[in-house]
């Protein structure tokens, strides 16, 4: 039932009488008269169509049909609800909702629906089946935008945009300059689980800095005392356990370090090898502690040194010590710092031997030399 005022009656009554919409075959209109204020309307089908319309059949079962003319620069219909707590449309349904559809030629320019407030853009759904929030000609199959920027975008390539319309991957965040916020912040709770699990076959973590030089962390990890855990600068300084890395420097560790394998200026490390350098290196003190014997056994009977004679034949042949590498095996192979250390001692202590039995000859000699003298001086009398 539709109640109509009198008022209302007679508009709508010259309204179907200029567009001719009722066609009694068709229609089955009724009407009713209750009284001078108060009239009744009853249709089976209503059709609001312009008089050249061929559409007049073309309701397709509805109660309510409005065609708008093509060349009609006006809407084909409009609803103004003055009263502020009170729905301008109101849609009841025990099945489907509202439904829109558009035969357009132009759908990425036509709106299925649009809301406003005040010019301000709502919520636009365009024919093309683009969605905007505060955005009427979104770029993407859903777009947010707040006071003229973009808050969220969905492409119709499935990247998805935070601050962006252009997302340069699948996820794009942008954080306009001056907000003050991070542009991505994660808050495990979970104990037991990672805050971000990062899986690839590819390439993994890609972080650039666009500030050249710049003493910004790429990269900075902290424990539950806010104390550096590692900290990566854009300059190419990296600390570990510290964010203090000195001029001219790339890596300051503050604490104990366990290295399996170093090269410092060299990539080329050689097997069996745990660290190459390729260069000069000074130090205030080296300890180097061995597996192997320390030379205190030429101090036992079970040495066998060369004799003097022996080892002056040997270096005659050799050109060397014995026992010992050649200039060209040093010069070819170098020399290992903790076996030479061996090798030297045991020269030492061979030599000190040397020494003492040199010394217990010259000795031996003196004795022999004072007797002798004292039996010349004897016999001279």
């Amino acid at each position: 039932m539709i109640h109509l005022t009198a008022k209302k009656f007679f508009v709508l009554i010259n309204l179907f009488a200029l567009l001719a919409i009722i066609n009694p075959d068709k229609a089955n209109a009724q009407w009713s008269v209750d009284n001078i204020n108060d009239e009744t309307t009853t249709y089976d089908r209503v059709r609001v169509i312009s008089p050249d319309s061929d559409a007049l059949d073309n309701y397709a079962g509805a109660k309510l049909f409005i065609q708008n003319s093509s060349v009609s620069a006006n809407n084909a219909l409009r609803v103004w609800q003055q009263r502020e707590n009170h729905s301008a449309v109101q849609i009841g349904t025990n099945g489907y909702g509202l439904k829109i559809s558009s035969t357009t030629a132009t759908p990425n320019s036509r709106w299925l629906m649009h809301m406003d407030h005040n010019g301000d853009h709502i919520f636009t759904v365009k024919a093309d089946g683009r969605v905007g929030i505060g955005q009427a000609f979104p770029s993407g199959k859903f777009q947010i935008d707040h006071n003229g920027s973009t808050l969220f975008s969905v492409l119709e390539n499935g990247r998805v945009g935070v601050g962006t319309t252009g997302p340069g991957g699948k996820i794009g965040i942008v954080n306009a300059n001056n907000t003050n916020v991070p542009a991505l912040y994660i808050n495990q709770q979970e104990t037991g689980n990672s805050a971000c699990n990062l899986t690839t076959s590819g390439y993994g973590l890609y972080v650039k800095s666009v500030i050249p030089n710049s003493n910004k962390y790429l990269l900075r990890l902290l424990n539950s005392n806010n104390q550096n855990v590692i900290y990566a600068r854009a300059d190419g300084r990296v600390g570990i356990g510290t964010s203090s890395v000195p001029s001219g420097y790339k890596l300051n560790v503050a604490g104990k370090a366990t290295i399996s394998e170093l090269g410092v200026a060299t990539s080329s490390i050689p097997s069996g090898y745990k660290m190459a350098v390729d260069g000069k290196m000074i130090a205030e003190e080296v300890k180097v502690r061995l597996s192997q014997n320390w030379p205190d056994y030429v101090f036992t009977p079970e040495h066998q040194r060369p004799s003097l004679e022996e080892l002056e034949a040997n270096i005659e042949q050799l050109g060397h010590l014995p026992n010992m590498p050649s200039a060209q095996e040093v010069e070819a192979e170098g020399y290992l710092l903790g076996e030479m250390d061996v090798k030297l001692l045991e020269k030492i202590e061979e030599l000190t031997l040397y020494l003492i039995d040199l010394n217990k000859t010259v000795n031996e000699l003196k004795a022999e030399n004072t007797e002798l003298k004292e039996q010349f001086q004897t016999n001279g009398k």
